[in-house]
């Protein structure tokens, strides 16, 4: 509870999870709020880290290879208040980064067999993937289709665009709203494509979200699948696998 004016002006509540200090003041003249955090220097140290070394059995080489696995006491922490400020203030480019835990679901597009030797059936295939690029432009917020910034290459431009290809695998990130039903609360998902559509790979379409339910994540979804059927795109599920620098089992 928060004092009255007949209390003091300054209330402190502390909070501790034994290798972190929380101390949360309120001042009651000036209305405000303060959050101090001390951290264990023992926990922020390599003593708190315990590497370990085994061999493990691979099937490729035939024989034992060494694996490090790298074990901490403590887990990194988690960051609450640039989640807050991404989901509900709406601050900074309202990208969820990887150690906000968020769930994804990956798609790929991938062409039609020997589409490259036809140039009129890979004329063909660029305008479908047009068509699409045009319907996920009309559900993103703030941007219109001719801003997302996709480029286009065909097996005529493969020789000059090989060596940027190799170098070059950026994505791009879209807000999605999910307005329909949930008029009353702020649901919303990222939508994360590749920056390069090429007819001779497949296409990446991720779909990540926090602050979304599955109902409304299953109807975009749906509506992605239908969409490309329709224009005769052959859309596949994958699994995503996530990177990590260490799995951070205790």
């Amino acid at each position: 509870p928060l004092p009255s004016a007949d209390d003091d002006l300054q209330y402190t509540h502390t909070l501790s999870m034994g290798h972190r200090i929380q101390l949360l003041s309120y001042n009651h003249d000036e209305e405000t709020i303060e959050v101090k955090q001390y951290f264990s220097r023992l926990a922020m140290s390599d003593q708190a880290k315990h590497p370990y070394q085994y061999s493990l059995w691979c099937p490729v080489q035939r024989k034992y290879v060494k694996v490090r696995q790298e074990f901490k006491k403590y887990g990194d922490e988690y960051l609450w208040n640039k989640v807050d400020n991404t989901i509900v203030c709406g601050d900074g480019d309202m990208r969820l980064f990887e150690g906000s835990r968020y769930r994804r679901i990956m798609f790929r597009i991938l062409p039609d067999e020997d589409i490259t030797d036809d140039p009129k059936k890979e004329g063909d295939y660029v305008k479908k993937f047009q068509r699409l690029l045009d319907y996920i432009g009309k559900q993103l917020l703030d941007i219109s289709p001719d801003q997302m910034d996709i480029k286009i290459i065909t097996s005529a431009d493969a020789e000059k665009e090989a060596s940027k290809r190799r170098m070059c695998f950026d994505n791009r990130h879209f807000r999605v709203p999910l307005k329909k039903g949930s008029a009353d609360r702020n649901q919303w998902m990222e939508m994360l494509i590749d920056s390069t559509f090429d007819t001779r790979a497949s296409y990446k379409i991720m779909l990540n979200w926090l602050v979304a339910s599955a109902v409304q994540v299953g109807a975009q979804v749906k509506l992605l699948q239908r969409r490309c059927a329709q224009y005769g795109l052959r859309l596949i599920s994958f699994p995503q696998d996530s990177v990590t620098g260490g799995v951070q089992l205790h």
